[in-house]
């Protein structure tokens, strides 16, 4: 009996690091506990996101600012927005890539809307918008003693309306063949590509850290696992928590100009990789 009951807790013991040996998160060289308190997947027709906690702070202690019994923990939020949808379950051969990050995205949309205002202010004929509003101040003035007319009864709403819109035709004619409103139909709008985007943060060190660019592999994805890898820039912050301790720790925050964000100051910047193998606690599909 001893040695039945000796080898049931044994193959127990066996089963549960063979569990944990199946998790690995490792972020920039941070390694996550394989205990992990809370492992969330949802998924949409168009979306993923993946919530990884080593600590569970859904707890009220931890929304107080002087919680003494709140331990460190590190966390990994992972989002994915696929502009035509994609498949699931995610297999190794499918070959799920992505090379855009929403940081990088972001900027990029930035740049290009700030191109087409620069080019749209560049061709706009400001004589001929002049001339145009001029003319719509006309009309309105216009219209004001046609309603006026109609309130008194001294013409009929019929006639009312044919003196408005004999008196609108020509300056809508003229907008719609105005250089104006050709500027406004060569203005093209942004394609949206499909994004990644990776956020860490660490207690212990009191930083978070952002993907900008670089490529996004989902290995595999189904409704009980997660394997994933990142390889690309990142963005590393303070927290406000940290940057506001002391003069020295906002001035060390503040140490380095990015090169990635415009008139950016931030503590860290440089390659970076994460590596994601877990099992999924929580699943949602919202498919």
């Amino acid at each position: 009996m001893k040695v039945k009951i000796t080898m049931a807790v044994g193959l127990i013991c066996l089963s549960l690091i063979s569990l944990y040996a199946q998790q690995q998160v490792i972020a920039n060289g941070n390694v996550f506990s394989t205990d992990l308190e809370v492992v969330e997947a949802q998924i949409s027709n168009e979306t993923i996101s993946l919530a990884i906690h080593e600590i569970d702070k859904r707890d009220p202690k931890f929304q107080t600012d002087n919680c003494t019994n709140c331990p460190d923990g590190k966390s990994l939020i992972l989002d994915v927005d696929f502009k035509r949808g994609f498949k699931f379950p995610i297999e190794e051969t499918d070959s799920v890539y992505l090379r855009v990050s929403n940081l990088q995205e972001g900027l990029a949309e930035y740049e290009f809307n700030s191109n087409e205002l620069s080019q749209y202010e560049n061709a706009r004929d400001k004589a001929e918008e002049v001339k145009l509003k001029n003319n719509a101040e006309a009309i309105k003035e216009k219209g004001a003693l046609i309603a006026k007319q109609l309130q008194e009864g001294k013409i009929s709403p019929q006639e009312a309306e044919k003196q408005l819109m004999a008196l609108m035709e020509p300056q809508l004619s003229a907008l719609d063949n105005s250089t104006t409103m050709k500027n406004i139909d060569n203005i093209d709008e942004y394609k949206e590509r499909s994004v990644y985007s990776i956020y860490f943060y660490n207690d212990k060190t009191l930083t978070d850290t952002n993907t900008f660019s670089g490529y996004l592999y989902i290995k595999r994805f189904n409704e009980t696992e997660f394997v994933a890898e990142y390889r690309g820039d990142v963005i590393e912050e303070c927290v406000e928590k940290r940057a506001a301790s002391s003069q020295e720790e906002e001035q060390k925050c503040k140490s380095k100009n990015s090169q990635y964000l415009p008139d950016g100051k931030v503590l860290n910047e440089g390659s970076g990789t994460i590596l994601i193998k877990v099992n999924i606690k929580t699943f949602l599909n919202n498919r």
